[in-house]
């Protein structure tokens, strides 16, 4: 997924089926923002197993959504954790931007290698920044503002890029100028052209120069 369009996988159980769905129309219908979520149900039938197609779609994301209850969910072949449970360690093993919500107090009882997954989730050194919600609304509105913050956080980062490397690209125009016209008057020196003649040339070079930065100035404004 391009960066133009940033791709949200949404990472859950069953348990939050209905607000997967919700939350992805949400995202969708949103007018001043593009994104892409990715749900499993919306997905066509296809030729790579679940787990390939599964890697492969949260390598194209940008954002991963992880929501956590009270169900553990489906195991994860030849692993003793859940498959939302590789889901959120891949993630972190590939620096995505995670984003992490936990219900409380949960719907049910809460299966005990859920309790352990959500309490490593929140470990205060090697987990993640949860935030915490009740009700299904409370959900959407939180994940929406929190992509949303992220977009403009982004933008912001790549505008910020972009000045600097115009700058180090203007510095360097300058720069490479500033040393063709100082080649040019010590060649002129070797060759005997006269002081005054120097001077003149000298004050033409620094004249451009200026004029040069001036123009560069402006232009990145």
């Amino acid at each position: 997924m391009s960066f133009a369009v940033p791709q949200v996988f949404i990472s859950s159980t069953s348990e939050f089926a209905d607000e997967r769905k919700a939350l992805a129309q949400a995202l969708q219908s949103l007018k001043d923002f593009d994104f892409h979520p990715f749900i499993y149900e919306q997905e066509a039938a296809g030729p790579a197993s679940p787990e390939k197609h599964c890697r492969a779609m949260l390598d194209q994301s940008e954002i991963v959504v992880l929501i956590l209850g009270a169900s553990y969910g489906s195991a994860f072949p030849d692993r003793p954790i859940s498959i939302v449970e590789w889901e959120y360690e891949y993630a972190k093993d590939q620096n995505k931007e995670l984003k992490g919500y936990v219900r409380d107090p949960p719907a049910t009882a809460v299966d005990p290698n859920q309790a352990m997954f959500v309490a490593r989730v929140r470990g205060f050194r090697g987990g993640s920044w949860m935030r915490m919600f009740s009700q299904a609304p409370e959900l959407i509105d939180n994940v929406v503002a929190d992509v949303k913050r992220w977009r403009l956080d982004s933008w912001k980062l790549l505008q910020d890029l972009s000045h600097e490397r115009r700058t180090w690209k203007d510095r360097l125009v300058l720069g490479m100028c500033a040393l063709v016209a100082t080649a040019i008057v010590a060649g002129a020196a070797l060759e005997g052209v006269p002081a005054e003649k120097l001077a003149l040339v000298g004050a033409s070079g620094v004249a451009v120069l200026l004029a040069l930065g001036w123009m560069l100035k402006a232009d990145s404004l």
